[in-house]
């Protein structure tokens, strides 16, 4: 007679223990970036996010978030690559190039057309969430097709 009702867990693979730790890792530091963000600048009404706007930074904010931030990355990088099978390498490799192809098509073309007057100043931030947004939709096509 065997018991239906328990099932057997089976114990949690050392690639998936990396690979949550490195997202995890990443998540934490994305956290406390934003949960710091919220105490620095009180001219920030309380519904607004910082970085969706463009109030001004203490200096001590900017140099702690941006080091923050480099150190975070240089971490979680080689934690996440060291943790990936060969698809999701795979997924991530195209959808970096294609963040890439879609950064390349857009700040050339936005900077020219502000050169003639015709739309506003290059935004760094626009081009990099952009290019990001480009990133995580081919990266979920590939990983979930």
């Amino acid at each position: 007679m065997t018991d239906a009702g328990k099932t057997t867990k089976r114990p949690m693979s050392l690639r998936r223990k990396r690979y949550l730790i490195a997202v995890g890792f990443s998540v934490a530091i994305g956290g406390i970036i934003g949960i710091w963000s919220r105490t620095v600048s009180p001219d920030v009404p309380d519904t607004a996010f910082l970085f969706l706007g463009n109030p001004a930074l203490t200096a001590s904010f900017a140099i702690g978030a941006s080091l923050l931030w480099a150190i975070g990355l240089a971490i979680g990088i080689p934690l996440f690559h060291r943790a990936v099978d060969d698809h999701e390498e795979r997924a991530l490799l195209w959808s970096g190039l294609a963040a890439w192809y879609g950064f390349a098509f857009a700040a050339p073309v936005w900077w020219l057309l502000h050169r003639a007057d015709l739309v506003p100043p290059v935004d760094a931030m626009l081009l990099f969430a952009g290019s990001t947004i480009v990133n995580v939709i081919v990266w979920l096509w590939f990983k979930f097709r």
